[in-house]
Parts: structure tokens; C-alpha cells; sequence
């Protein structure tokens, strides 16, 4: 008799135990914040765009969605996407809230929004305002933008992030680094200052709209022992759009770089083709801003030249390469906007760029190609001028494909959750505090959310005025196993005569001119990485 309630007392403990075991699971799983976990995003050479791999729904769809500086996210119910609402249990529909996505007659998105689960790595997001498409011929896309605060129609994907506190600034860092590598890096809610060289350079915005619209003080072109001023570049309104595949400039300065490089337009191409061998040559364009200059190598505003089936053009019975320049004048969308000039993808592969939607702030700084090393820095809503202390984390290296380690992660778990399990080995009274914590915690994480007005009618939007891009997503991964980089082939879809939507444009520097593209069986792609995402090109084509 005397050992029974020294038995049950003794239940009674490891049950209480094994409570406490089961809280601090929860609250390092709760701790563990999408500031200290980057997503990889992927470069696809048919698509001429940055994709992420993301989980969506409690089935773990798993869906590629395209990477742009908008404040939407949206998914597809079909082929590109495979998104499956009707399955999903966290799914709910928000009815009273139309999706209408487009630009003109065969470039629209069209269904309705909800809120689910997504998931990238090991970050959880609940109730995320989402699109669901059923009727579209764009790219299915995850937004990193914000709106201005009188535009609002839902929460962004950033905006959930931060009201979840998985971030504590409406910012983020984006390192592109060298095509061939293709380990392209978006740090939510911090930046990783291993990836740049000298310091950040921040431009203020009075519109969250405006953020990226900086001044653009002159240029110059050519090799490095003979640059040559652009005298029509001078004291320019630049946008800088990372989800924009080209360079945009005057007439005058896009006729200097087309006779430096002999460039050869093509109508139905939508762009000019050059000989590859200028790809590794020193040419380069040089930026010059209010406090810092960003030089462009050949490197990356030429690239080579593929369809979207994965056939490599030619010019002249030679592998073709695309000058990824382009007239002003024919973007009509953005020069209605007022901008001067359209600083796309090759610009921002030379720049780290930190976007912070709160404070209405642009830095950037040179990109430090190839960086083995990683040093994240969370911003909080002070902004870049004010760092918080850094987050401990491992990165892979440039030539590693293995994850982060899992004891670098469990050490900044421990570190942050310290004094809760301080707390708990206290006794009871702790135990029933921390309790609390995480119910309040789990509580704010599931919060149901107020449905939103119907969003604003979509304004055509910068980057979705090429006809010669194809709108076409990769296709989803076919099971949750394989890596990200490891994708089917592109969707092409039933009416492809709408990808021709070309505005016809008298090009500066030359005539038009006629390529051929390589014939080759059906179904055959030659791309790198056609069938995934674009890998590494062979090694003619690297430049370390």
C-alpha cells in the first residue's frame, strides 16, 4: 500500500513529462521562422524566369509557381499547377472575391480566391489569401510585392508572413548570382550580407509602387578600354523589375549597343540574336546612381537562345544567343507608367537587391558572384540602416546540393527557445505557463481570418508584355520525393498562336532578319535543363 501512490505519483510525473516534451516540440517547431530559412528559386532558360517549388493545400500539392515583384499569388486548378482545392481540408473559399487577372483577349487569368496552407522547407503558412485559376493563360505566380495601403484588397504573401511573425520587416534580399550555377537565393525578412560587396545603397519612395523607381544618373557601353558614354542616358526614371526578362533603354542607346555587337533583329522572335562568342568577351554596360555603379557583363545580357520546346536557335548555321536589350518605345505599359528605362533580370543578377515594402526603401549593392559563405541578417522594421543581431545559419556551398545542416538549425532553436525550457524545468507553475504560450501562439497561427472586398481589377503589369515569352509554367513535380530542380517538361499549351502577340516595332540599327530553328524529333529538347529547370550549361559555356 505504501508503493501505490508512489507508483501513481510516478505516472503522473512522466505524463507530465512527457507534456512538457511534447511543448517544447511545439514551441521549437513555432520558433523555427521563415526568416532563418531562404528560398531557393530556380531560373528556367525557355521561360526566361525565376520559379519556386511550394506546397499548397493539405494534400502538399505540390506546384512551381514564377517568381515577380507583384503583390498576387495564385495558383492553377489544371495543367501548368494541379492544385486541388476540392481535396484540400484547409481549403476555404472566399466566394464574394473573383479573381480577374489580364492585359487583353489571350493573356488572362481567371477563377476565384480562398485561403490554404503553403509550404516551403520546413515554414508552415496558414490561412494565405491565394488565386484559384480554372480558366488562364499566364504563369501561375507567387507575389513578393505589397500594396499601398489604399489598394488593399487581401494580405500579400509577405503581409502574411509578417502578421504571422515569421518576419519582422516587410522585406526581403535577392541574390540571382551566375546563370550557370543557378542557386538563386529570396531571404524573407532579412538579407545575407556574404552575397555583396561594399555596402547597401538605399533609395526612399513616397508609394510602396514607386519603391523600385530610382534615378538613373548615366550609362556607358562597350569594353572595358573603350566605354562609351550614352548621351540619352541622363538623369532617367529607371524601374527595376527582377521578374522582367530584359534591359529597356532609349532608341539611341539601344542603337549603340546593337552596332557594337552586331545584333540581328527578328520580328517573330521579339528579340535581337548575336553570335555567342561575345558571351565570354569583357563588353559590359556600366549604371550609374546617387552613390553607387553597377556594371553588367556580356555574360548575362547574353544568353543563349532557346524556344519554348527546348530548341536551340541558330544565326548564320550557328548556335544563336539573345541580346536581352530592348527599345523602350515598345514596352508600352511601362513608358505609360512614365518610366524612361527598365532595369530587368541581367541587371539584377549584378545587384543584391533588398526591397522593404514597410519603410518604402530599394537598397542594392554589388552581387558577389559564387559566394560559398552565408551571413544572415534579420531586418527588423527599422529597416536596413539599422540591423538586427545576425541569425546564425549554414548555407550550402556553391558546388554542394546536400540541405542546410539540421544541427545548425537545432542550435538557433535552442538559442531562441531558451528560456522557455527555463521555464518549464521550474516546475509545474512553468509548465502551465509555457502551456499558455503556446496555446496563445497556436491560436494566433490558426486565426481565421476576415474575408476580404473583391480585390481591384488587375493593371497590366510590366513584365507580361512579350509575346515572343511564353506564358507556360512548368509542371508540378510528381512527387513530394524529388528536388525542386527536378521538373517535368513545360506545359505547351492547346493555342499557341497566341503566344504570338507581337506589336510590330521598327528596331534602331537594323533590319529585320529571318533565323532558323533547329529541326529535331518531337517531343526532343536540347535546353539545359529543359526537362527540370535550367542546370548547368556544358563547360564551353560557364565562366567561373
Amino acid at each position: 500500500m505504501v508503493g501505490a501512490p508512489s507508483k501513481l505519483w510516478g505516472s503522473s510525473i512522466n505524463d507530465k513529462l512527457k507534456t512538457m516534451d511534447d511543448i517544447v516540440s511545439n514551441a521549437k517547431a513555432l520558433v523555427k521562422r521563415a526568416v532563418t530559412e531562404p528560398m531557393d528559386l530556380k531560373y528556367s532558360l525557355q521561360q526566361y524566369s525565376f520559379y519556386v517549388n511550394v506546397q499548397v493545400g493539405s494534400e502538399r500539392d505540390s506546384v512551381n509557381l514564377r517568381v515577380t515583384d507583384e503583390p498576387w499569388t495564385w495558383v492553377g486548378t489544371r495543367r501548368p499547377g494541379n492544385y486541388r482545392p476540392n481535396v484540400s481540408s484547409s481549403f476555404r473559399n472566399v466566394s464574394n472575391s473573383p479573381l480577374s487577372l489580364g492585359q487583353s483577349e489571350s493573356r488572362f487569368t481567371r477563377g476565384y480566391f480562398g485561403t490554404d496552407t503553403i509550404r516551403f522547407g520546413q515554414t508552415r503558412l496558414d490561412n494565405v489569401y491565394i488565386g484559384v485559376a480554372n480558366n488562364f493563360t499566364e504563369a501561375p505566380s507567387l507575389g513578393m510585392a505589397v500594396y499601398d495601403a489604399d489598394k488593399e484588397a487581401f494580405p500579400s504573401f509577405m503581409e502574411v508572413l509578417y502578421q504571422g511573425r515569421e518576419i519582422k520587416s516587410l522585406a526581403h534580399g535577392l541574390c540571382f548570382d551566375w546563370l550557370e550555377r543557378n542557386q538563386s537565393v529570396l531571404n524573407l525578412g532579412s538579407i545575407d550580407t556574404a552575397k555583396y560587396n561594399g555596402n547597401l545603397v538605399t533609395f526612399n519612395a513616397t508609394e510602396v509602387s514607386d519603391l523600385a523607381t530610382v534615378e538613373l544618373l548615366s550609362a556607358a557601353f562597350g569594353n572595358k578600354a573603350n566605354m562609351e558614354e550614352m548621351t540619352s542616358v541622363t538623369n532617367l526614371s529607371a524601374h527595376i523589375e527582377f521578374s522582367t526578362s530584359r534591359i529597356f533603354l532609349p532608341d539611341a542607346a539601344l542603337s549603340t549597343i546593337v552596332e557594337r555587337t552586331a545584333a540581328k533583329f527578328d520580328n517573330s522572335w521579339g528579340s535581337y540574336l548575336v553570335d555567342c562568342k561575345l558571351r565570354n568577351s569583357d563588353l559590359a554596360i556600366e549604371f550609374r546612381f546617387r552613390g553607387i555603379n553597377i556594371t553588367v557583363q556580356a555574360h548575362h545580357f547574353i544568353i543563349p537562345a532557346y524556344s519554348v520546346l527546348g530548341y536551340r536557335y541558330q544565326l548564320r548555321r550557328d548556335d544563336a544567343c539573345a541580346l536581352e536589350f530592348g527599345a523602350m518605345r515598345s514596352y508600352g505599359v511601362a513608358t505609360n507608367l512614365g518610366y524612361d528605362a527598365v532595369l530587368g533580370i541581367p541587371f539584377a543578377r549584378h545587384t543584391y537587391l533588398v526591397h522593404d515594402y514597410g519603410n518604402r526603401q530599394l537598397s542594392f549593392a554589388p552581387v558577389k558572384f559564387n559566394a560559398t559563405e552565408s551571413n544572415i541578417v534579420e531586418i527588423d522594421n527599422r529597416g536596413v540602416m539599422a540591423l538586427s543581431t545576425p541569425v546564425t545559419t549554414s548555407r550550402p556551398t556553391a558546388t554542394s546540393t546536400d540541405p542546410p545542416d539540421p544541427q545548425t538549425r537545432d542550435t538557433i532553436n535552442k538559442t531562441n527557445i531558451g528560456a522557455i525550457v527555463g521555464g518549464v524545468v521550474g516546475g509545474v507553475a512553468g509548465l502551465s505557463a509555457i502551456a499558455y504560450l503556446g496555446f496563445i501562439m497556436i491560436k494566433r497561427r490558426r486565426a481565421v481570418i476576415v474575408p476580404p472586398p473583391p480585390p481591384l481589377m488587375h493593371q497590366a503589369t510590366l513584365q507580361e508584355v512579350y509575346g515572343y515569352i511564353s506564358p507556360d509554367d512548368p509542371k508540378e513535380l510528381e512527387n513530394n520525393s524529388r528536388p525542386a530542380n527536378q521538373l517535368v517538361n513545360a506545359y505547351i499549351w492547346p493555342e499557341p498562336q497566341q503566344q504570338q502577340e507581337n506589336l510590330r516595332f521598327d528596331q534602331p540599327g537594323c533590319n529585320d532578319l529571318q533565323y532558323q530553328e533547329n529541326v529535331a524529333p518531337s517531343g526532343y529538347s536540347e535546353a539545359p535543363g529543359s526537362q527540370f529547370f535550367a542546370q548547368e550549361l556544358s563547360t564551353s559555356d560557364q565562366r567561373r
